[in-house]
């Protein structure tokens, strides 16, 4: 393809399949005659962009698609470089957001190893913003659920009417000691 069609490749795979694919294509496709080169860009949330990192981001997938090399990465840097574009508007930095979003917006194919494995609802993620608050009454939440679970566990009379009233739940197992429940399935 001409230069100006041609797309960034990424090849996204699992963490736990990173490194052993990293030495695999590296040993395959960089060691031919076109030489084609990876580039492991690691992301995480707690990466801190300036104008210059964006910057450097930017130039660097350029570079990778010019010369016909592949970007490595996994599902939860994916999702965590989509997601800070969020965390940059919360904070209010629309000028670092508009940068990063043209970051997000170079043209790219995406190769996915473990495709089934990777698009499981698992690897979406949880993305907390801001300082961390306690729970509306939580203590009071898990003090309840608490004793929802005494009552089932001790009670066989409750029990047994607890179960007629709600068919879904099942026990599964026997309690392995006094210090813990069964394991209950709602």
């Amino acid at each position: 393809l001409p230069l100006k069609q041609r797309r960034l490749v990424r090849v996204v795979v699992l963490p736990q399949l990173r490194e052993e694919l990293y030495d695999y294509l590296h040993h395959t496709l960089t060691g031919n005659v076109l030489g084609n080169k990876i580039y492991p860009l690691p992301f995480d949330r707690d990466v801190q962009l300036t104008q210059e990192r964006v910057a450097v981001l930017r130039q660097t997938l350029e570079q990778c698609r010019r010369e016909g090399g592949f970007v490595l990465e996994s599902p939860d840097q994916v999702l965590s470089k989509k997601l800070k574009l969020y965390e940059l508007h919360g904070e209010g930095a629309q000028e670092l957001a508009t940068a990063w979003r043209e970051v997000l917006a170079v043209p790219s194919v995406n190769l996915l190893d473990e495709a089934d494995e990777e698009l499981r609802q698992k690897f979406q993620l949880i993305y907390a913003c801001g300082e961390a608050r306690a729970l509306e009454s939580g203590p009071t939440r898990w003090q309840a659920f608490m004793a929802l679970l005494r009552l089932i566990e001790d009670s066989d009379r409750f029990k047994v009417e607890f179960l007629d009233k709600h068919r879904g739940v099942v026990f599964l197992g026997d309690k392995a000691d006094r210090h813990c429940f069964r394991e209950i399935r709602f």
